[in-house]
């Protein structure tokens, strides 16, 4: 089974509240977060098992990594947040807001097939991010972060690595998909920062 926490940040974490998410983090976290210009960069912390966060490891390729048999990534863009985790199970996930964007300059990101699939869909910004998050969570499970162009229906390969692509709209105004290198069902877990009801649970098998 794969863990996915998700959230969205609707404006800054009032004093006591982020004070109180801010003693869970270590004191390298907490220098870390007093640098970020943007508080949305800062509160993606806040998501974060303290106790994960401090047991984290890089492989030779620099991928943060768990000892033993968990795997786990995270991914942030503006104020929505999500990370997965997993057992015995390699996971890549990656999450971006819809924004407007010039095709142009992506034309070397996808390929004739997938131009053609996002032209010819009523909402090709959204399909764009489709694919976008796609190969950007391939590329965060993958340890050498290559880009995927083989994309198969809900498959995609890199040499002999074959991953599943599982495409979750969660949130109106992003795109999210996660990539695990075998079949799971996946268990979701909204994380609410603004209330004392932290955590709404809810699964969903795919």
């Amino acid at each position: 089974m794969i863990v996915i926490f998700f959230t969205k940040l609707q404006e800054k974490l009032p004093p006591l509240p982020e004070e109180e998410y801010l003693k869970l983090l270590s004191p390298e976290l907490c220098k870390k977060n007093e640098t970020y210009k943007f508080w949305e960069d800062g509160h993606w912390l806040f998501d974060s098992n303290n106790d994960i966060l401090n047991a984290i490891q890089y492989n030779n390729y620099k991928r943060p990594m768990l000892d033993g048999e968990l795997d786990f990534n995270i991914s942030y863009s503006k104020n929505h947040i999500v990370s997965a985790i997993a057992k015995n199970i390699k996971v890549g996930i990656d999450v971006e807001n819809y924004t407007p964007i010039d095709f142009n300059d992506f034309k070397k990101i996808m390929n004739a097939d997938h131009w053609k699939i996002i032209h010819d869909s009523e909402q090709p910004i959204q399909t764009f991010f489709d694919f976008w998050t796609i190969k950007e969570s391939i590329s965060e499970a993958d340890d050498r972060r290559i880009y995927a162009n083989e994309i198969l229906e809900n498959k995609a390969r890199i040499d002999d690595n074959t991953w599943q692509l599982k495409l979750l709209h969660l949130f109106e105004n992003a795109s999210l998909c996660v990539a695990p290198d075998k079949e799971s069902s996946i268990k979701l877990l909204e994380v609410n920062f603004y209330n004392n009801e932290t955590l709404k649970k809810s699964s969903v098998k795919t």
